[in-house]
């Protein structure tokens, strides 16, 4: 630059010096020209402009810049973005396009339904949960039950050691005994039933404010020896330890088993009570007909919602349902009754009423008491019940010490050795018995008759090799009919 600025001050000089300008176009060359009619002077120096011409191409190299994840081009677009994350650039603020915009924007709707309704799901979830962890560690179990008034009813029974049932709970549950009076709800029906091996089963509704001054509680059980009898297979609930489970059958403990076979009488209602810890008790309620009947008892409910409800199942024979004739009513409230079978919530503290009617059939009419259990079921049978009935007598020729006896479900009739005696009409299983000073030696064979209304029959029987023999030798109609 001092070489320039010299040679400018010497051509704008008045004078030239020789020797000066000589040695100025020795060492410029030939990088001045002049023109005829010079005006300017323009100036031209080979080291600066080798200088440039690097710089030029090192400014062609686009320099790099090292970063730990790797190394960028300075100028790069993604080193830019890379700036402008790190905030060493001012981003460049462009507009979306419109369809990203409402893409974006409907996207982050369906977010937030899809987070409103797993939170409300957790919150429900979380309740359950919590629900459930105070009714396992008894916080919360309470369960109101309406006051009951009750009060103790004197009773007499024989056989004496017969067991008692209170609305279907047994009498050692429900704290009493037959010596201290038996105790029922005051101001309720209230029903009696009374189990002993080799009796029939006995039953009775006592209703509010009996007077047992006038009418004494009094029952006579008579011996089951003369009736159908069936084995009765008790199947233990699928969810039940064998080991835990505790039978009550018609209110006695009985030994456990799986399968458990007791004997009944049949046609009457079998009342069969399962206890098990960790578990609401159950109650079972059949009437065996044949000569086996299974039972396979229903799971058992859980202990916390034993506490709170009752679940109630009625399980009616269809032929009674397609009958025009029958009616059906089961109350277990104030205002609560069902009409058809089906299962339904009963609370504690409530009873359950049954009430079935059916042409050809005896009324059937039970009480039961749900508060000490999670679930009752009940599959019912109505003992028939016939228009008419038939007369049956002994012919002469009989042997004298024979008694012949009609009997099916429920129903058991001897004939009387003096005179004729009515049975109702219909089929019946006929047996015999000897009758030896006062003990019944029963024959071998069981025919079954069918007997017609208003008609009178005379029975010859007789003994052939320990069996039955016998013939109807005549059958007539009554007089006046």
């Amino acid at each position: 630059m001092s070489e320039q600025r010299e040679s400018s001050a010497v051509m704008a000089g008045n004078e030239i010096n020789p020797e000066t300008l000589e040695a100025y176009e020795q060492e410029a060359g030939d990088s001045i020209e002049f023109g005829d009619d010079v005006q300017d002077v323009v100036s031209f120096d080979k080291a600066e402009e080798e200088r440039k011409r690097r710089e030029a191409e090192e400014a062609e190299r686009q320099p790099v810049r090292h970063q730990k994840e790797g190394t960028l081009l300075v100028g790069s677009e993604m080193l830019k973005l890379v700036e402008e994350i790190d905030g060493e650039r001012k981003s460049k603020h462009r507009a979306p396009p419109p369809g990203l915009v409402i893409g974006i924007g409907f996207l982050i709707g369906i977010a937030i339904i899809i987070g409103v309704v797993l939170y409300i799901a957790k919150t429900d979830k979380d309740k359950a949960e919590a629900d459930a962890e105070a009714g396992v560690s008894g916080e919360d179990a309470a369960v109101v039950v309406k006051p009951r008034d009750m009060l103790r009813l004197p009773v007499t029974v024989t056989p004496k050691y017969a067991d008692v049932l209170v609305n279907g709970v047994p009498l050692s549950l429900v704290g009493g005994s037959l010596s201290d009076g038996i105790p029922v709800i005051d101001h309720y029906d209230n029903q009696l039933s009374f189990y002993s091996d080799e009796y029939v089963p006995m039953s009775q509704v006592v209703e509010p404010h009996h007077d047992v001054v006038e009418n004494p509680l009094d029952f006579t059980m008579v011996p089951s020896d003369v009736y159908l009898h069936s084995k009765l297979v008790i199947k233990p609930p699928k969810n039940a330890d064998i080991q835990r489970v505790v039978y009550y059958v018609n209110g006695h403990v009985v030994p456990t088993a799986d399968p458990l076979t007791v004997d009944v009488v049949s046609g009457f209602p079998q009342y069969i009570h399962v206890q098990h810890g960790g578990f609401g008790d159950h109650l079972e309620v059949v009437w065996p007909t044949r000569d086996k009947e299974v039972v396979e008892l229903p799971e058992l409910q859980t202990a916390y919602n034993a506490e709170r409800v009752t679940l109630f199942n009625m399980e009616v024979p269809q032929d009674y349902t397609e009958d025009r004739s029958f009616r059906m009513s089961v109350y277990y409230a104030d205002d609560k009754y069902a009409q058809q079978s089906g299962s339904i919530r009963v609370e504690k503290g409530e009873m359950i009423r049954i009430s079935m009617e059916k042409d050809k059939r005896y009324s059937l009419n039970m009480i039961l008491d749900p508060l000490p259990f999670g679930s009752i079921r009940v599959r019912p049978y109505m003992q028939l019940s016939s228009i008419g009935a038939a007369h049956v007598k002994y012919d002469r020729k009989s042997e004298k010490d024979i008694v012949i006896c009609f009997r099916r479900a429920s129903e058991a009739v001897c004939v009387d050795r003096n005179e004729e005696t009515m049975v109702p009409s219909g089929k019946w299983e006929l047996v015999g018995y000897r009758d030896r000073d006062g003990k019944k030696e029963w024959l071998e064979g069981a025919p079954y008759e069918s007997l017609v209304s208003d008609f009178v029959y005379s029975f010859r029987v007789s003994e052939s090799g320990n069996r039955l023999s016998y013939e109807i030798s005549d059958r007539k109609k009554k007089r006046g009919h």
